[in-house]
């Protein structure tokens, strides 16, 4: 049932959901898909006591990654397809939370909106 539910959901980003599934996304992640946030973003390996904005979130790749980096809290944030944003919607992030076990806050925003998201922290 997981599965077909995964498989059901269009995703940019490969998640890793427990060790060795990921999801069936588009972005590969680097040669064999590890360190990407490190290596390519400069996405430090401990976050501890940081609050993350994750803007343009998609399916979450990045603000999963920082919550298992540590982070205090995230808050994931993007706009609907209708306004230019994310194709997949939040079915991808809405999944990958639900089995990470995720405390990841998503809010349907645009950065055009700052003072918005500067209510939503934690």
């Amino acid at each position: 049932m997981l599965l077909s539910e995964m498989h059901s959901i269009d995703w940019w980003h490969r998640i890793e959901l427990e060790p060795g599934l990921y999801t069936p996304g588009i972005v590969k992640h680097g040669k064999d898909g590890s360190n990407y946030e490190e290596y390519r973003f400069g996405i430090p390996k401990d976050l501890t006591g940081k609050t993350v904005l994750d803007i343009g979130a998609w399916d979450g790749y990045f603000s999963f990654a920082c919550e298992k980096r540590n982070a205090k809290s995230v808050l994931a944030v993007d706009v609907p397809e209708e306004k230019g944003g994310n194709w997949g919607g939040t079915d991808g992030f809405n999944f990958a939370k639900k089995i990470l076990n995720s405390k990841v806050k998503f809010k349907e925003a645009s950065v055009e909106n700052l003072s918005e998201l500067a209510a939503c922290r934690s």
